[in-house]
């Protein structure tokens, strides 16, 4: 059956969509189906020429025409994905960041993953996180968390960590400069190689966030058929 997108490359039009279809596929956090029914239909709904470059390239198609031309992209991107990272192999250094986020959560400080859509936004809500991981460590007989580590939605688009940190509580150089030391050490300890140079005004550059998928998460249509 012939479409209106018969004989067009996803290259040729499509620019920062594809671009960001690729990231969503490296980042391993969503199944196929899920990118579908989130971003995909996001760009179905409000219109995919309001996301490309130049929008008379595109051809006129009704919206299942483009969900659906849009889904044999993703498809195509998936299949390349899996072929260029191969079979088998150690953990990737996004895999060693949860790691090292897991222990320095155990060791008292709150450790969040694509936390947030920004900076500021991260900021602000951590409080509350704070809050609520002290209750429960109270519960335990646990002492309250000592800091806080994240990257938020923005560096996970662009499958770079830059790592925002602080002390709990009040406002105090010296307490966030250990903090960062901390979180250092512990990314050290899991294989990694952080940048930081020290200073608290700065964030920790972290490793890239691209994972391996295996999986649920390396299912796509093309696989199956």
């Amino acid at each position: 059956m012939s479409t209106p997108f018969d004989g067009l490359n996803p290259e040729d039009v499509l620019g920062e969509v594809l671009d960001g279809l690729r990231a969503e596929i490296a980042l391993g956090v969503d199944t196929f189906d899920e990118i579908v029914d989130s971003t995909i239909e996001d760009y179905v709904i409000d219109g995919l020429e309001k996301y490309v470059d130049d929008p008379d390239l595109l051809p006129e198609a009704d919206e299942d025409q483009t969900r659906a031309w849009l889904a044999s992209v993703l498809d195509a991107e998936f299949a390349a994905h899996l072929g260029a990272q191969g079979e088998g192999g150690g953990p990737t250094d996004a895999e060693r960041l949860t790691d090292a986020f897991e222990e320095l959560g155990a060791a008292g400080i709150v450790a969040r993953e694509n936390f947030e859509c920004c900076n500021t936004c991260a900021h602000s809500a951590m409080g509350g996180e704070i809050e609520a991981e002290n209750a429960g460590r109270a519960a335990r007989g646990l002492p309250p968390v000592h800091g806080f580590v994240f990257y938020h939605a923005q560096d996970a688009e662009r499958l770079e960590a830059y790592l925002g940190f602080g002390a709990a509580g009040a406002a105090d150089p010296g307490a966030d400069a250990a903090v960062g030391h901390e979180i250092v050490a512990a990314l050290r300890r899991h294989g990694l190689e952080p940048d930081w140079n020290g200073d608290p005004v700065h964030k920790i550059a972290g490793p890239s966030l691209a994972r391996r998928r295996t999986g649920a998460l390396a299912e796509h249509p093309g696989r199956s058929a």
